[in-house]
């Protein structure tokens, strides 16, 4: 094997003992070097290097700077080749995500893991009815086929973006049914954190009853609830002020939706 294959998969396995074991979650910054070396002289970065929930890396990377395990699984997947904020994927600890892509990204891959859950769970059919956008401007709906409904003056500019979502969201998943698989059920929501998700957790107690099995599920799954505690967290821990960029955040954090699912769950009437 490659030495820089052995590097990078053992850099992998160690950052995932600091997460896993350490319980650490951290957040990236990447910032110009010449803005690090300021910052540092005035003491401006200084909250910023002694808070442990927080990794501020400077740019250009340098060689020796890749002794360190993050920077270099970071820098081997071309994520410090620019100045951004990179949070910590929700659903998968070693992962990251830009700010500016986190909330769309986080919202499908709940939707991903949802239907992986249904999948699990031994469903047949797994169908979105309506999807549901609610933000701070005002709320639209839109049907199985990409149509929107109810659409508020305030929000038609977001239009297109809010239908391209919609467009993205797998509408109807079949399978061929099984019986449930309750173990790698709950894995999926421990591994992932849903466990916390009272709808995911309903659907997993329902399917484990076996003298009298759910057949049909109608429910509201909302995409978005994790978001919101993670930007919360950026936002606690002084980041967007120190580095000046609060304006572009309180945009991101105000464009912020709620993202729900109006969905049926069908099962095998055998299984």
């Amino acid at each position: 094997m490659p030495d820089y294959k052995f590097k990078f998969i053992y850099c992998i396995l160690l950052y995932q003992y600091i997460i896993i074991v350490k319980g650490h979650k951290i957040n990236i910054v990447t910032i110009n070097r010449k803005d690090y070396d300021s910052g540092l002289s005035s003491g401006k970065l200084r909250k910023i290097i002694n808070n442990e929930q927080i990794k501020l890396i400077p740019i250009p990377v340098r060689e020796e700077e890749l002794k360190d395990p993050l920077t270099l699984y970071l820098n081997e997947l071309g994520l410090l080749d620019t100045e951004q904020i990179l949070l910590h994927d929700i659903y998968e600890k070693d992962r990251f995500v830009p700010l500016d892509r986190f909330e769309k990204v986080m919202q499908l891959k709940k939707h991903m893991y949802f239907s992986l859950l249904c999948q699990m769970l031994g469903a047949t059919e797994l169908k979105i009815n309506e999807i549901n956008i609610n933000t701070k401007q005002g709320n639209m709906s839109f049907v199985v086929g990409g149509k929107a409904k109810n659409i508020p003056v305030s929000i038609k500019g977001n239009y297109e973006d809010y239908t391209k979502l919609a467009a993205e969201l797998e509408l109807h998943d079949i399978f061929d049914g099984n019986k449930p698989d309750i173990e790698a059920a709950n894995d999926l929501l421990y591994k992932t954190g849903l466990y916390n998700d009272t709808q995911m957790l309903s659907i997993l107690k329902a399917r484990s009853v076996k003298s009298n099995m759910l057949k049909t599920r109608n429910l509201k799954i909302n995409l978005s609830s994790e978001i919101k505690s993670q930007l919360s967290v950026v936002a606690k821990l002084g980041i967007p002020k120190i580095l000046g960029i609060e304006a572009k955040f309180d945009k991101i954090n105000t464009e912020n939706e709620e993202l729900v699912l109006n969905v049926t769950i069908k099962f095998d009437e055998d299984k």
